[in-house]
């Protein structure tokens, strides 16, 4: 018999579904007030603040050195470029078809 999943992992799963959810119609009520660069700029400032309070809470250590220029190549990839092209989308595309799209990057 398998084992039950613990509530706390359940509880878990079911806010990081509302959130992830969510996020392209918060997307599209942001860029009302917000352009594109600027609402990426804000939710990762948000965020920042949120991890560095994490950080110091569990005294994460720094990354090394040599692992900086890919970290930041990464960053600026993988989260700059993606979430402002994301943003641009919704400009012109609704928030349904815009998570349609997402959700299929994985196959391409």
């Amino acid at each position: 018999m398998k084992p039950k999943p613990a509530a706390s992992i359940i509880v878990a799963l079911v806010v990081a579904l509302l959130f992830w959810s969510s996020a392209f119609a918060g997307i599209r009520m942001g860029l009302e007030g917000y352009g594109p660069g600027e609402l990426a700029l804000l939710r990762f400032a948000v965020a920042s603040i949120a991890l560095l309070f994490y950080a110091l809470l569990v005294r994460l250590r720094l990354p090394r050195t040599r692992d900086l220029p890919a970290l930041l190549l990464m960053g600026f990839l993988g989260f700059t470029v993606y979430h402002v092209a994301l943003n641009m989308g919704e400009v012109v595309v609704e928030a349904g078809a815009a998570s349609f799209v997402i959700a299929t990057v994985p196959i391409f």
